[in-house]
């Protein structure tokens, strides 16, 4: 079974600039990669290019999964390395007509800091036309603080964000006051707790090669059936029906800001390798 993602136009066009969409949390672990790659998918189904550019040197499971020809990795060892870094991505992105789908460095630790620093002080994401940011959250106090500081360093157009529901061992999202009034007036998607076991299901595999895009899922599943204990606990009808909710959130609220149905000029296609 495949999600039918009816909702979400086969052919949209993006609109000139560099835009980036990118998972907001400065707290390592909340499902920022998955975000990345579910991103990639939808927008493989809208008929989108896309470019996916990592800061974080140290996660490989974009480039296992989407393969090296789509992932590129940039420095922010340096201010000027990072503002060069992301130059050049624009660059390539506004002349292939493409999305970037960025990634950032994770749980803020002193080398991590010292990356977003470098980030911030360039004013890379400012010099791009538009910035998306999806949150990932749940009701845990980390990744809570964890979206609200993503929010407050990169200052986002526009925001969504991807809440999963709590459980009967954890708190509602109510239960967090302040932070929590901060974060419900933007638009979210409820996220239901499969999020966590396909988490579980990519970490056991041992492989993130076989971390799947969303057209992929059910099929990567049912191989996996009885094979990862894991995956026995997903309802693959339910995962396949929750992707569809997602990904119209996602086109409702990132994507149909920044594309038309017809394209204003012509637009280039990237090259194809032989």
């Amino acid at each position: 079974m495949k999600p039918k993602l009816s909702k979400i136009p086969r052919k949209l066009h993006l609109k000139p600039g560099a835009h980036i969409i990118m998972p907001g949390s400065t707290k390592g672990g909340p499902g920022k990669t998955t975000i990345i790659i579910t991103m990639a998918g939808v927008c493989k189904l809208a008929g989108l290019n896309y470019i996916v550019a990592s800061f974080d040197q140290s996660n490989t499971a974009l480039e296992r999964s989407l393969g090296k020809d789509v992932v590129v990795t940039l420095d922010a060892q340096t201010p000027e390395l990072a503002r060069m870094s992301l130059s050049e991505v624009a660059k390539h992105a506004r002349e292939y007509n493409a999305i970037i789908l960025m990634d950032m460095p994770g749980a803020l630790t002193n080398k991590e800091s010292v990356l977003l620093d470098n980030i911030r002080s360039a004013r890379v994401l400012e010099r791009c036309d538009s910035l998306s940011m999806i949150i990932p959250i749940s009701p845990d106090p980390e990744e809570i603080e964890g979206g609200c500081s993503a929010i407050t360093l990169f200052k986002p157009d526009r925001i969504l964000l991807r809440a999963r529901k709590p459980t009967k061992y954890a708190p509602s999202f109510e239960s967090f006051e302040k932070p929590w009034s901060f974060l419900s007036q933007y638009p979210s998607w409820d996220c239901e707790q499969w999020t966590q076991s396909m988490k579980e299901v990519i970490t056991r595999s041992g492989e993130y090669t076989m971390l799947p895009t969303v057209p992929d899922l059910a099929a990567y599943l049912a191989k996996n059936y009885g094979t990862i204990p894991e995956v026995h606990e997903l309802d693959i009808e339910d995962v396949v029906n929750h992707l569809e909710i997602a990904a119209t959130a996602i086109y409702k609220h990132i994507l149909q800001p920044i594309t038309e149905d017809e394209p204003k000029g012509i637009q280039q296609t990237p090259k194809t390798a032989e």
